[in-house]
Formats: structure tokens, sequence, C-alpha cells
């Protein structure tokens, strides 16, 4: 068996490590976000399950399912990658996570980038919701369908702000959380076995964004976030700094969230639910999109690649 093989060997097996760490984390998480929900729920199990089961018909415990959300989320996207770094990888390491930090001008092109990104990305989120399977697909269309709008019932249920202390929470669950987990597990680690295994990077980024999007659980968006996990994963590649895609997702996740709470106060227009942006906003949001990601790539140093 030459070098290269074994190499690949060991990132395969490596890969299945990593899943039954997930696995274990995922327990590891409910656990974890059952003893923090129970003292808050007056040490009530039936409230707990409750909450669990039913969000929607407990708007008063709002605050409790967004605790338990929230540490779900730390739990199998952030402490489980640490801990596989930790014990049983050695490839990936902190250090080459967390590259360089003198990227200042990247910083700001990237805030830049995820903004003027969104007219153009709402027809591709629209398009997606609106997508006809062909009649053979008619089960897996029902199904995914209902999941979806009981997925976007909830979602709306929980960003319906009513304090706010509801959209601290959720800034920190639905955005702080997810950006540096999120982006840990699948730029910081996967993303960097698949292009030890593929040889690509272009499959690596796009067979990660897909498995990004896939692990949502929700068909009708898997297009749009699979485009934004592909977007992340360029974006750690050129600049070699996790911190860049980690701060392309919280944008992306934070600034949708504070439009929503503005414009429930009153204090915006822009209702982020509405429909997709007028067509003439959506072309030159490409071709921002395009001069912006040039110039982004133009900027990064033309270094080996550390992933």
């Amino acid at each position: 068996m030459t070098d290269l093989q074994e190499t690949t060997r060991q990132q395969i097996a490596s890969l299945f490590i990593l899943f039954l760490v997930l696995i274990a984390g995922l327990f590891f998480s409910n656990f974890l976000a059952f003893a923090f929900a129970f003292p808050l729920a007056n040490f009530d199990l039936t409230v707990v399950a409750e909450i669990v089961k039913n969000p929607l018909q407990n708007p008063e415990t709002k605050e409790i399912s967004l605790i338990i959300g929230g540490i779900n989320s730390l739990g199998l996207f952030a402490l489980s990658p640490l801990f596989f770094l930790r014990y049983f990888d050695k490839t990936s390491t902190p250090q080459n996570l967390l590259y360089r930090f003198d990227q200042r001008i990247l910083f700001f092109l990237t805030f830049l980038l995820v903004i003027i990104a969104m007219p153009s990305l709402s027809h591709l989120i629209k398009w997606n919701e609106n997508l006809i399977l062909p009649d053979f697909f008619e089960d897996f269309e029902n199904w995914a369908k209902a999941k979806e709008n009981k997925m976007k019932e909830i979602t709306l249920f929980l960003l319906d702000f009513e304090s706010g202390t509801q959209f601290f929470l959720a800034m920190i669950v639905i955005a702080v959380v997810p950006a540096l987990g999120e982006e840990l597990l699948f730029r910081g680690i996967l993303q960097h076995k698949l292009f030890v295994i593929f040889k690509n990077i272009h499959v690596a980024i796009w067979l990660t964004a897909f498995l990004f999007s896939a692990f949502h659980f929700q068909f009708y968006g898997l297009i749009p976030r699979m485009v934004l996990g592909a977007m992340f994963g360029y974006l750690y590649f050129w600049s070699k700094n996790l911190f860049v895609p980690i701060l392309a997702h919280f944008i992306n996740n934070g600034f949708t969230l504070l439009m929503m709470y503005l414009f429930k106060l009153e204090l915006s227009n822009l209702n982020m639910d509405s429909e997709a942006a007028p067509i003439q906003y959506a072309i030159l949001s490409l071709i921002f999109l395009g001069i912006l990601l040039f110039f982004i790539k133009k900027l990064s140093k033309k270094e080996e690649v550390i992933l």
C-alpha cells in the first residue's frame, strides 16, 4: 500500500470515528439540555417533555425552548468536534483551523459579501421552496413539505420576539453557536478530510456544502443552504482562516434575526420573510457578488493550503 493510499484509508477511518463521536455527542447534548431545562421548568418532567415535543403549544416557555436548542447545538457542533480533535485526530489542529488574525480588510469584505448576496439568494430560496418534483416522488414530496411547514412554523414562533431577552437568546442560539460550531465541524474538519481523500478542493467544498445543507433535514431549503455552504468553504480555502467563514455564517444568521426584530418593533420596513427581492436588485447582487469574490480571492495570499 502506498503512502497516499494509507493516508486516504486513515482519513476514511477518521471520518467513521467522527461519525461515532457525533452520535455520542447528540445523546450527551440532549442530556445536557435536559439537565439545564429541568430546573427552569420547576423540576417538572412533563413540562420539559411537552416543551421538546410541542414548543408551539407552550409559548410561555419560548426562552426554555431556545436554551434547549442552543445547548443541543453547542454539544453537537462545538463540543463534539473539539473532543474529536483533542482525542482522536492529529491532522487538523486548532492552530491550523484558526490560522491568521491580521486580515481586517478580508473580514470587512466578507461582511459586505454576505449582505450583498442576500437579494440574489432570496430568489434561489423562493425557487427551492416552490420546487415541484416528478410524480414518482410524491410520497417524499408530501413528507418533505409537511416537515418544511412544521419547521417553518416552529422557526417563526421562536423568532417572534416578545422581548429583548428573547432576541438576545436567539442571537446566541441561532447566530453565534451555529457559526462557531458548524464551521468548525464542516469547514474546519470535514472539508479538510474530504480534500485529503478526493485530492480536489472543489469536490471537497461542494460535497461538504451538500452535507452541511442535508444535515439540516430541510429539502425545500437544500439548494440555497448548499450554495451558502460552498461560499463559506471557498472563503476558508482562500483565507486559510476559519474565522472568515465563521464571520460570514454569523452575519448571515445574525443580520436576518436583527432585521426581523427591527421589523417587529416597526423600526424597519424590511420583512425578511416576504417575497424575493426585486429582480433588478438580484441582478446587481450577482454582479457585485462576483466582484467581491474576485477581490477576496486575490486578496488572499498565495500560500500552501492549510486546511
